[in-house]
């Protein structure tokens, strides 16, 4: 990949936990602008989602594209029991009020939480795969999935 310039564009891949807090909140756009018309039930504006679902990314589970330091894509990855999403329903109901927090607050549990069915120690799963609007089609989301699919045992 290049850039605008015709300079070769470099991506970084990193997990969450390794970039730290400072960057939960650029990596929860990210997973707002990918799954931001599947959450608009909830809120419609970008930034009130951010806020409600940032708290609730498991940051060791996710890996995160880098294109100049800025997040650009992200997945996660978990394996047997482990949790990429730990939401707070308080926290879900003050951003989003007391009847959408409450069902997000459901949705989240039954859907993206407890584990796959099939899950066990050695069996990995790749979700919430995204990519920020701005960096799409420059093969940030890929550089994520190549990554993964290169760690030791995957």
């Amino acid at each position: 990949m290049v850039d605008g310039s015709g300079e070769p564009m470099r991506i970084e891949v990193r997990r969450g936990d390794e970039l730290g807090e400072e960057y939960r909140r650029a990596i929860a756009e990210v997973f707002v602008e990918g799954f931001g018309d599947d959450l608009a039930y909830f809120a419609r504006d970008p930034a009130r989602l951010t806020e409600a679902v940032e708290h609730m990314l498991v940051l060791e589970r996710f890996h995160v594209a880098l294109i100049d330091g800025r997040p650009a894509a992200l997945a996660s990855l978990t394996e047997g029991d482990q949790e990429a999403i730990d939401h707070d329903a308080r926290t879900l109901r003050g951003h989003l009020g007391l009847v959408k927090g409450t069902i997000a607050d459901r949705v989240f549990r039954t859907h993206f939480q407890g584990g796959a069915t099939r899950s066990r120690p050695g069996r990995a799963e790749i979700g919430f795969v995204a990519s920020a609007r701005r960096f799409r089609g420059r093969g940030a989301a890929k550089a994520v999935l190549n990554h993964l699919l290169a760690l030791p045992g995957y």
